[in-house]
């Protein structure tokens, strides 16, 4: 979960709250979502499930959880 931790410091992701964040621009979660389109469903279903499992299984208040808008 690397990648939301760098997404946050370099101003992709706007840390919301202590588990939670959203992204900095409408505009970047329009990119993300088209990309998110173009892979293959269980691709998707995946990443999905290691964030799902990673912020269960985190509970320092340093963690980080991906709410997804759909």
């Amino acid at each position: 979960m690397r990648g939301l931790q760098v997404a946050i410091s370099e101003g992709w992701l706007v840390q919301r709250a202590r588990d939670m964040c959203s992204f900095a621009h409408d505009r970047y979660r329009q990119a993300a979502e088209a990309e998110a389109l173009s892979l293959p469903n269980d691709l998707v279903a995946k990443m999905s499930f290691r964030v799902r499992v990673f912020s269960a299984s985190t509970i320092n208040c340093d963690s980080v959880a991906f709410r997804s808008s759909q």
